[in-house]
């Protein structure tokens, strides 16, 4: 992993379009549906399964949607962690979400 740089990699397309760097601890157990977050959701590599609601989606589009959402969220908090820079940007066209 150290060798592929990737923290070299974020900085480059950084430069190029506005990226947000999104906390990705638990976006495979989260509900994408109704936020519960169990172990137990991820029933197999592939297969979600929410154990509060029943909701069910392929386990690495579930995480994919939290991540895309979390990002929608931490533009949109008062105060938030994105510069100005962030959000002019973002009205010229949607940033790229990363997971962190």
């Amino acid at each position: 992993m150290l060798a592929s740089c990737w923290g070299k990699f974020a900085q480059r397309l950084d430069h190029k379009m506005s990226v947000i760097a999104v906390p990705a601890a638990y976006t495979s157990q989260e509900c994408s549906n109704c936020g519960h977050i169990c172990p137990e959701n991820r029933e197999s590599q592939a297969v979600f399964r929410c154990q509060g609601c029943g909701f069910e989606h392929h386990a690495d589009i579930n995480a994919a949607i939290n991540i895309r959402d979390r990002g929608f969220n931490l533009e949109y908090q008062p105060g938030g962690i994105l510069g100005d820079r962030v959000r002019q940007s973002w009205k010229r066209a949607a940033p790229t979400v990363l997971a962190a």
